[in-house]
């Protein structure tokens, strides 16, 4: 019988995300918004399937498992972020600051958010903020690793840090318009 995953075994785990990542992906787009967002639900599985030591005694029962928890936290990911577009249109509709000009400029930050925002970022390490403003371009993450030379993981860990440095700092409607802007 095929050896099946086992939690200490890197290679077989290596052997199985490269087997199943791409396909993995391209499912999980069925249910998300975006490439970037089904990417970062199969790593998410991966993650979770590695650190619960979970064994399967046949191949089919591990294929089951990564497809069910790929499409549920497809799913999840999918009403989060229904749940954050509808609050960011809450925000934009009741919050001057955010306030959409009268010619429908997608100009709808004030200057003030716009001033504090960048503030903070230029406070950051520089390959942080370089990252940041290449995303506030509307890059994505693949692209800024290709532009980088850096590794996705790297540019998602930059983000990440970016994000929790901004939430300490900026006042939560302004973070939210920020965080949904950057993605």
């Amino acid at each position: 019988m095929e050896r099946v995953l086992m939690k200490q075994d890197r290679q077989a785990f290596h052997h199985l995300y490269r087997q199943y990542y791409q396909a993995l992906v391209v499912y999980s787009m069925n249910f998300t918004t975006s490439q970037q967002a089904a990417e970062d639900v199969v790593q998410d599985v991966f993650f979770a399937l590695w650190n619960s030591g979970q064994e399967f005694s046949h191949p089919s029962l591990l294929k089951s498992w990564l497809y069910n928890s790929v499409r549920n936290r497809s799913v999840d990911q999918l009403r989060h972020q229904q749940v954050e577009d509808r609050y960011v249109a809450h925000l934009m509709e009741s919050h001057p600051a955010f306030s959409v000009d009268m010619h429908g400029s997608e100009d709808f930050f004030s200057e003030d958010v716009y001033r504090q925002l960048f503030e903070y970022i230029n406070q950051f390490p520089p390959r942080q903020r370089e990252i940041f403003q290449l995303s506030l371009n509307g890059k994505s993450n693949a692209e800024i690793a290709e532009l980088m030379g850096i590794g996705i993981e790297t540019v998602k860990t930059h983000k990440r840090r970016g994000k929790e440095f901004l939430r300490e700092r900026m006042s939560l409607e302004s973070f939210l318009l920020m965080a949904w802007l950057i993605g």
